[in-house]
């Protein structure tokens, strides 16, 4: 499971060096940086949570759904938000953190964004199936996102460039952890998509609330928090 992790976190930058010049890998690194920043957020929140799913899971099925039902939704609550405050701020963000040069990576940096939705839900589905004694599913999971992955690479890479790493990564991230959502909603079924409207109509407003601002001009540290 460690090694195919790894593959799954390195391969993007590995072929864009075989496929592409070293600009290309710059440019992605760029990108990749600041939403790999984000993705330690579930996995804290994951951590403090999986000792109590680990001992409701074969003891209070009810009560093991509302915690998990309450942790997997409070991720869309930060994911959502994230992904709609970076779509409205992206080129702003490359900017300041990387510089005017820098700016090719934006296209890719808008791309590998939506991968906090993928990303986020992820450390506790992994929490809920390791609580149920099924780890095999999860190494499952990364093997179909590793291969699925590298083959993405070798087809997009190559026609899109960096843009294609980034949504090679996103497809396989979306299959390995779709793959992880139906094997818990078969071990453990939960219901989540009725709760969610309420968060995609507020980082909705959040995200119109930030255009706002920077069409009148502010500053991204003022419109950030």
């Amino acid at each position: 499971v460690g090694a195919l992790g790894v593959v799954m976190a390195n391969t993007d930058t590995l072929m864009l060096g075989w496929f592409m010049a070293a600009e290309a890998v710059g440019f992605y690194s760029a990108a990749l940086r600041p939403v790999q920043l984000f993705y330690f957020l579930p996995a804290i929140l994951s951590v403090s949570v999986f000792p109590v799913l680990s001992r409701l899971a074969g003891t209070n099925p009810a009560q093991f759904r509302k915690i998990f039902e309450t942790v997997l939704l409070s991720t869309f609550c930060v994911s959502l938000p994230i992904l709609a405050g970076g779509l409205a701020l992206s080129r702003e963000v490359i900017q300041f953190l990387f510089g005017s040069a820098y700016l090719g990576a934006t296209t890719a940096f808008i791309i590998l964004l939506f991968t906090v939705i993928t990303n986020f839900p992820a450390s506790p589905l992994v929490n809920g199936i390791f609580a149920h004694g099924k780890q095999k599913y999860y190494a499952i999971a990364l093997g179909l996102g590793a291969l699925g992955n590298v083959a993405l690479n070798f087809i997009l890479i190559p026609i899109y460039g960096i843009a294609g790493a980034a949504i090679g990564t996103l497809v396989a991230q979306a299959l390995s952890y779709g793959f992880m959502w139906c094997v818990m909603e078969r071990i453990a079924p939960f219901t989540l998509f009725r709760r969610l409207p309420r968060i995609l109509f507020s980082a909705l407003c959040m995200a119109f609330a930030v255009w706002g601002m920077k069409v009148f001009g502010l500053h991204i540290l003022i419109i950030m928090p």
